[in-house]
């Protein structure tokens, strides 16, 4: 991923949103690698996801629950990311997990703004296709 834009942060979401519910759903702790890894990629996405989402939020009306709710998540994912570092591995699997939480919490908010959403076939991403339909990566088509 190398940049998030306003259209197609699909693969960005999608992929994320997985690996940050792959982190939440564990039942055990990964080690301190696999959790500086995960760290390193939360970070980075939230960093390419927030401004998109402020850019979707411009401009609609602040009373709006998407738009409360959005700019909500952006505040609490900036605060997680300020957060320090543990040296302790539970306090530091907690931290990613907050991060961890800011990703799925963020991408349904990218895909309410944006309008996106997931394949109730295939739980892949509907992009647009033709005109009245989208088409997930799978190829169903979708009527909207």
């Amino acid at each position: 991923m190398t940049h998030l834009d306003d259209e197609a942060p699909t693969l960005g979401t999608v992929s994320m949103r997985a690996a940050a519910t792959w982190l939440l759903d564990r039942s055990t702790m990964p080690g301190r690698e696999p959790l500086k890894l995960f760290d390193q990629d939360f970070r980075l996405f939230l960093s390419l996801v927030i401004p998109c989402i402020e850019r979707l939020t411009d401009g609609r009306p602040e009373a709006h629950a998407t738009v409360k709710a959005a700019r909500a998540g952006v505040g609490e994912a900036r605060s997680r990311l300020i957060e320090a570092a543990s040296t302790d591995l539970t306090a530091e699997f907690e931290r990613v997990g907050r991060l961890a939480r800011s990703v799925v919490a963020l991408c349904d908010h990218f895909d309410a703004l944006s309008g996106d959403r997931m394949c109730p076939a295939c739980d892949r991403w509907i992009g647009n296709g033709a005109a009245g339909t989208r088409n997930c990566v799978a190829g169903h088509g979708h009527r909207l």
